[in-house]
């Protein structure tokens, strides 16, 4: 685990060829939100969505899981049937 702090990619960022959504928490504690910025700013054409949580990991019971899914299902231009089940997530997720 402490070799992962020392990877460094950037370099290779814009190098990425295919489309690319990074999503950040704003208020991320374990990770700076301009991490985030930082790596979608280096990808040719990536979408960068900042989300309004405190977490690292944003879980169905905040507010931002809407935002998530909302972002995500653009993304992968999920028809309205795939936004049902990846909305249902929420209900079978528990922390």
């Amino acid at each position: 685990m402490l070799e992962a702090g020392k990877i460094n990619v950037v370099d290779l960022l814009p190098r990425v060829k295919c489309p690319a959504l990074v999503l950040h928490s704003g208020e991320d504690a374990a990770i700076p939100v301009t991490e985030g910025r930082l790596l979608a700013a280096r990808i040719p054409g990536a979408k960068f969505i900042e989300l309004p949580s405190c977490n690292h990991l944003v879980v169905p019971q905040e507010g931002a899981w809407g935002v998530f899914l909302q972002a995500l299902g653009e993304f992968m231009e999920w028809d309205e049937g795939n936004k049902v089940a990846a909305a249902g997530l929420q209900a079978s997720i528990s922390y």
